[in-house]
């Protein structure tokens, strides 16, 4: 299993065709890498995890990817993972035109 494994893109192909959906074997194994918690996070589980948020959580780039596409919303643990990065700008104005809109 873990040869299919080898990309984000083919764990969780593999994942949704062949295990058909979420499958905590397979989520253990994506949350080896902060890209692959990501994918699996989007494509396979279509929500949030506290698992595959801390695997994301260990890239900014991926925790930046992660806040905006899987949470949808600001988290403690998406910024602390960010705020230190070249991410830091993109996750203040996506989250800050967020909230201006719900406010409008």
């Amino acid at each position: 299993m873990r040869a299919v494994c080898s990309s984000a893109q083919s764990l969780s192909d593999y994942a949704f065709k062949i295990c058909n959906g979420p499958n905590d074997q397979m989520r253990i194994i994506a949350c080896e890498r902060p890209k692959s918690a990501f994918y699996y996070a989007k494509n396979v589980d279509k929500c949030p995890r506290e698992d595959t948020r801390e695997a994301a959580c260990e890239d900014p780039g991926w925790a930046y990817r992660y806040a905006k596409d899987v949470d949808k919303e600001f988290r403690m643990d998406t910024w602390l993972a960010v705020k230190d990065s070249k991410h830091k700008e993109k996750y203040e104005k996506f989250f800050n035109r967020i909230m201006k809109e719900e406010i409008i």
